[in-house]
């Protein structure tokens, strides 16, 4: 075995993009220490034969000529990752930290108490995009978004040919459900001179009308942990809070397969007794969730 195949943690992927639509920045490389160590490895050896100067010891790990070369294409790795990371730190799409409350700065935007990166990167883009003469979804998203920390999500729609402008709001609680407070905060930032378009009515109300409860029984396979329904739980809670959205339907069909984790062998859902049919402009979310074992079956 050679020396560089013992240098650890030298491989540096490319980043993925959250829109794979784009393409990879030219500026960003893949980087690879062993790439690097035989090109100058080939490099030497081309010097070397031209200046006739006998050399065939290339592969040789403890050569001196190759532990030089291996210390300098390490080096050279770090210059290269270092000036990625620098090219990534002045793109929206992968800056972070205070590099992303830079980049915010520059478009006017500034980060909220505990806002995370992929929040504060989506009111940056959502501010962008609602530079308009009129109101547009995502000049009310980016402002509704920014009124408190607790807005998760807001949709902007209108029903038919009203004119009233309608954002449903989903908050960052477990349920979703945008109390009170919550809605009378986001309504005045809505509505303040500078933000709302002279002729617009804006009506903010949570996206959530609705709390459904589910229980269910669950056969084990013989061997499993009664865990397992925990498990269970949570994997319901985890998938609808990626799935929830206005108008997404609850169907028993969803609820099972979700209840499906490793370790169950059949589910029999008791409640709710039929698919839950939701409304283009509402949405629901999961309550109480009661799981009970009844058995133990191949």
């Amino acid at each position: 075995m050679t020396e560089f195949e013992q240098l650890p943690h030298l491989q540096f992927p490319l980043a993925q993009l959250p829109h794979p639509q784009l393409p990879l920045p030219q500026i960003i490389e893949e980087l690879s220490v062993e790439t690097i160590l035989q090109q100058k490895i080939t490099r030497l050896t081309e010097l070397f034969a031209a200046h006739h100067i006998p050399y065939n010891v290339e592969k040789t790990a403890y050569d001196p000529v190759v532990i030089q070369l291996q210390a300098a294409a390490y080096e050279e790795l770090l210059l290269r990752q270092r000036i990625n990371e620098v090219a990534r730190d002045n793109l929206l799409e992968f800056a972070r930290g205070t590099s992303l409350d830079h980049l915010g700065d520059f478009h006017g935007v500034t980060r909220l108490l505990d806002e995370d990166d992929e929040r504060f990167r989506r009111r940056i883009r959502l501010n962008r995009q609602g530079h308009s003469t009129g109101g547009t979804a995502p000049r009310y998203q980016y402002f509704a978004l920014s009124s408190d920390i607790r807005v998760k999500d807001a949709f902007v729609y209108r029903v038919g040919k009203s004119p009233l402008i309608h954002v449903a709001l989903f908050s960052d609680s477990p349920s979703g459900v945008a109390d009170e407070a919550l809605i009378a905060k986001v309504q005045a930032a809505l509505d303040y001179p500078h933000v709302k378009m002279t002729n617009d009515h804006i009506l903010v109300k949570s996206a959530v009308q609705r709390i459904i409860n589910v229980s269910a029984d669950l056969w084990l396979l013989p061997d499993e942990s009664p865990l397992v329904l925990e498990k269970a739980e949570q994997n319901l809670r985890a998938e609808w809070a990626r799935a929830q959205k206005l108008g997404r339907d609850l169907s028993l069909s969803w609820i099972l397969s979700r209840l499906m984790v490793e370790g169950v062998h059949h589910v029999n859902i008791t409640h709710p007794f039929e698919d839950i049919l939701v409304a283009p402009d509402e949405a629901v979310a999961l309550g109480e969730i009661v799981l009970c074992e009844r058995g133990r079956a191949y």
